[in-house]
């Protein structure tokens, strides 16, 4: 089940919930009004029926205002998770192109970079060793422990 599947379940059992709730306070409410031995009038049953109709009423307001809010909320949750998504590829992409980009530098040998790195040099003395930019040697490197990661996960 993704993310989504579970807010709207979570919701749903909320006014599940709810409406369990306010049926055991009228349960409760009504035994504490009368006992079975006492008879209704026809005032007090039409009451009755009243407020029963009333407490329905509310209760359909209130399933009504919830369910719009959850559907809101559905969809700023969807917004935002195309954001996400939308990063995420364009670091993707961004991360391929720096790749390809230290692949095809000239005269540069990564596995040289991070044996010189492996042995304690940092990266201003690789770079100066290798005649590149600090930044492109700390790319190398930090990409290497990067894809080892990926590898561990």
């Amino acid at each position: 089940m993704n993310q989504m599947q579970w807010i709207i379940v979570a919701s749903a059992s909320a006014v599940a919930a709810l409406v369990v709730l306010v049926l055991l306070w009228l349960f409760i409410r009504k035994k504490r009004c009368f006992t079975p031995r006492q008879s209704l009038s026809a005032d007090q049953v039409e009451q009755t029926q009243r407020d029963l109709l009333e407490i329905k009423d509310e209760l359909e307001q209130l399933v009504s205002r919830i369910d719009i809010q959850v559907e809101q909320r559905v969809r700023e949750l969807k917004k935002l998770l195309a954001r996400v998504d939308g990063k995420i590829e364009l670091l993707r992409g961004m991360e391929s192109s720096a790749q390809l980009m230290t692949k095809e530098k000239s005269g540069c040998d990564q596995s040289l970079i991070i044996k010189l790195s492996r042995q304690g040099l940092d990266s201003l003395e690789i770079a100066r060793r290798m005649e590149m930019t600090v930044g492109e040697v700390e790319l190398i490197i930090n990409l290497q422990r990067g894809s080892k990661e990926q590898l561990r996960t």
